[in-house]
């Protein structure tokens, strides 16, 4: 009995293959997301706000939305690059 790959891009799942684009751009968005996190952490840090768990889901929602918005500019084209380094070959 031979048992058949499941290919999870395949159009039963509806699901699509991630492009360069897309992936180079959650790429640079998770870049962003590393730099902002420590970047910010010593805003959220005061007698004012507090430590509390709202006050941390509010900076992690905050730090996604900057990274997101940040990365969809592309300000690194990696895009660009990864286009070129790939018609190098």
């Amino acid at each position: 009995m031979m048992i058949e790959p499941i290919n999870p891009f395949s159009a039963q799942n509806g699901l699509q293959k991630p492009t360069l684009e897309s992936t180079s751009q959650q790429f640079e968005a998770l870049i962003f997301r590393q730099f902002l996190e420590k970047a910010l952490k010593p805003v959220f840090k005061s007698d004012l706000l507090g430590e509390s768990n709202a006050t941390e889901t509010y900076r992690s929602f905050l730090v996604d939305g900057l990274s997101q918005a940040i990365a969809s500019t592309q300000p690194l084209k990696l895009n660009q690059y990864l286009k070129s380094v790939d018609h190098e070959k």
